[in-house]
C-alpha cells in the first residue's frame, strides 16, 4: 500500500488563533455557507476580541460581524441574560435558521427558534415551547429540525419535524423508540440511496427488531439498521456520506459490545456495516478511541472531530482525517487544562479549516483558545496508519528498512543506486534528504533519537513506497 504524505510548512506553527474568547465563553458549531461567502459560529459565548457578541456571530473576510443583539440578549441592556446555549444553525431560502435552548432572538420573545433575515431576527411564531432543537438539514429542498421534542411550532411530534417553506409538518409519524416518558433524543437526519436515515440516541430493546440509536423509513415503518447501536448508552453524534457510503460518528465500540459496527465511527453501504481501519486490529486501530462529535466532508477526504486523542492507533488529538484507507492527524497538540479537552465543530473557510472547542491551548500556546485555523490542512498531515513494520510494497517494487531501530546508519533492501529517501519527523517536518547509495546506506547519527518516517522515490520523482524508522 502507497500512503501519499506531503511535507508540512516550515514556517511558524501550524494551528492558528481565529479570534479571543473569554474563558468557559466557547463557541461550540459551525457553519460554512457559501451563498454568502461566509462562516457562522454560536455557542455559548458574550464577547468576541472583547467586543459583545450574543450566541452567534458572522465571519467573513478574516472579520467578525453582529447580529444584532443575538441569542438571548436585551439589546438595552446587553450584559443582563439568563443561561442559554444554541446547537445548530442553517441558511435555507436565504434565512438564518438557529435553535437551541434560549427565550429571545434580538429582542424579540422566542421558544428556542429564530429566524435572521439579514437586517432583522423574528421568534418563527411559537417556536418549540417544551424541550429543543438540536440539528437543522435540508433534504429535496425542505427543511428538517430533530430535537428533543414532543409538539413544535403546534405540530404533536416526536423529536423531528420539517418545512417546506410555508408549513411545518411531522415527518412519516416516527414512533417515539424510547421507554414511555423519555422522548427521543435525535441528533442527524440524512437521505442515503432514496431513503432517509434518523439517528441519535435511543433505544427499544435487545429483540431482534428493536431499533438502538439509528433507524431508516422503509416507504412503511421506521425499521433498525442492521445491528444498530445495540447498547442503551451508546449514540450516533453525526452522520454523512463518503464516498457512496453513510458514514456514522459518535460514542461506540466493541468493547461496550462486540456487535457494535467499529469504534466511535462506522460505515453503513446500504446493505452491511464495516469499520474504518483494520477490523483485524484491535481497539484504536479500527477507529478512534473516543467519541466523534462531528464529520465534513471536503475533497476526497472526510474529516473527524471530537473527544479522541488517537485515530487508526496513531496520536490524533481531537480532529482526525480519513482518505477510505488511511487515518492521519492534522498537526496533533490541542490540550486543556483538565485535559478533557474536545473539537465539537469543524468547517471550511475557503482552503482554511477551522475548530471550535473547549480546548485552552495548543501546544501550550494559550492565546488559541477554544478557536482556531489551520491554513492548506493537507499540508500538515501527521501521524498516518501505514501498512506492516519494515515492509512496504507498491506495484513490482518490495522495499525493506534495516535494522530497525538504527543507530548511526540505515540500510535499505530491494533498492539501489541514485534514489532519493526523505526522512520526517513525526510532526512531518523534512529532517534530512540523500541519495541512496550501496553500500554506505544513509547517515542518521544526527538524528534526535524517535520515530521517523521515510519517502523514496525515483529519478522521475515517481514514489515508490513510504515506511517507518525508529532512532535509537
Amino acid at each position: 500500500m502507497i500512503l501519499g504524505l506531503v511535507a508540512p510548512k516550515l514556517f511558524s506553527q501550524p494551528w492558528q488563533k481565529v479570534a479571543e474568547f473569554d474563558q468557559w465563553q466557547m463557541p461550540w458549531y459551525l457553519f460554512s455557507d457559501s451563498s454568502r461567502n461566509s462562516m457562522f459560529m454560536i455557542g455559548r459565548f458574550v464577547e468576541i476580541d472583547n467586543t459583545p457578541y450574543f450566541g452567534v456571530a458572522e465571519y467573513k473576510s478574516d472579520s467578525i460581524y453582529q447580529l444584532s443583539c443575538g441569542i438571548n440578549w436585551d439589546c438595552n441592556f446587553p450584559y443582563i441574560a439568563n443561561g442559554f446555549f444554541t446547537y445548530s444553525i442553517i441558511n435555507y431560502d436565504s434565512n438564518i435558521y438557529v435553535t437551541g435552548g434560549f427565550e429571545k432572538v434580538g429582542n424579540i420573545p422566542a421558544n428556542n427558534f429564530g429566524v435572521w433575515n439579514g437586517q432583522n431576527w423574528s421568534s418563527g411564531g411559537i417556536g418549540i415551547p417544551d424541550g429543543y432543537g438540536a440539528v437543522f438539514s435540508i433534504i429535496d429542498n425542505e427543511l428538517y429540525l430533530a430535537g428533543t421534542f414532543d409538539s413544535a411550532f403546534g405540530i404533536a411530534a416526536n423529536s423531528l419535524i420539517k418545512f417546506d417553506g410555508q408549513t411545518w409538518s411531522d415527518v412519516y409519524n416516527i414512533p417515539e423508540f424510547s421507554p414511555v416518558g423519555n422522548e427521543n433524543y435525535l441528533n442527524k437526519v440524512v437521505k442515503y440511496k432514496d431513503k432517509l436515515y434518523v439517528s441519535g440516541q435511543f433505544y427499544s430493546g435487545f429483540g431482534p427488531n428493536d431499533v438502538n440509536a439509528i433507524t431508516v423509513y422503509d416507504g412503511t415503518n421506521w425499521v433498525k439498521v442492521g445491528t444498530g447501536i445495540p447498547n442503551p448508552n451508546d449514540a450516533i453524534s453525526d452522520m454523512v456520506i463518503y464516498k457512496n457510503e453513510l458514514i456514522v460518528g459518535g460514542h461506540f465500540t466493541k468493547q461496550t459490545n462486540a456487535l457494535n459496527p467499529g469504534n466511535n465511527i462506522a460505515a453503513w453501504d446500504g446493505t452491511n456495516w464495516h469499520s474504518l481501519g483494520d477490523a483485524s486490529q484491535d481497539f484504536g486501530i479500527n477507529g478512534v478511541n473516543a467519541g466523534v462529535v462531528r464529520m465534513i466532508v471536503h475533497g476526497d477526504y472526510l474529516y473527524v472531530c471530537g473527544h479522541f486523542s488517537e485515530a487508526g492507533g496513531k496520536t490524533a488529538t481531537n480532529i482526525a482525517r480519513w482518505d477510505g484507507t488511511n487515518w492521519c492527524a492534522l498537526a496533533t497538540g490541542f490540550s486543556s487544562a483538565t485535559t478533557n479537552e474536545s473539537v465539537t465543530s469543524i468547517a471550511f473557510y475557503g482552503d482554511t479549516l477551522f475548530a471550535v472547542g473547549d480546548f485552552t491551548n495548543y501546544v501550550g500556546d494559550t492565546t488559541i483558545r477554544y478557536g482556531a485555523k489551520l491554513a492548506n490542512p493537507d499540508s500538515w498531515v501527521t501521524n498516518c496508519t501505514m501498512v506492516g513494520n519494515n515492509e512496504y510494497e507498491n506495484l513490482s517494487y518490495k522495499i525493506s528498512a534495516h535494522p530497525n531501530p538504527a543507530d548511526n546508519k540505515l540500510y535499505f533492501k530491494g533498492i539501489t543506486q541514485n534514489i532519493k529517501i526523505d526522512i520526517y519527523n513525526s510532526m512531518g517536518q523534512l529532517q534530512q534528504a540523500d541519495l541512496y547509495a550501496e553500500p554506505n546506506g544513509i547517515d542518521i547519527s544526527n538524528l534526535a533519537r524517535g520515530f521517523y518516517i521515510f519517502i523514496i522515490t525515483d529519478q522521475q520523482q515517481h514514489k515508490m513506497t513510504t515506511g517507518k524508522f525508529v532512532k535509537k
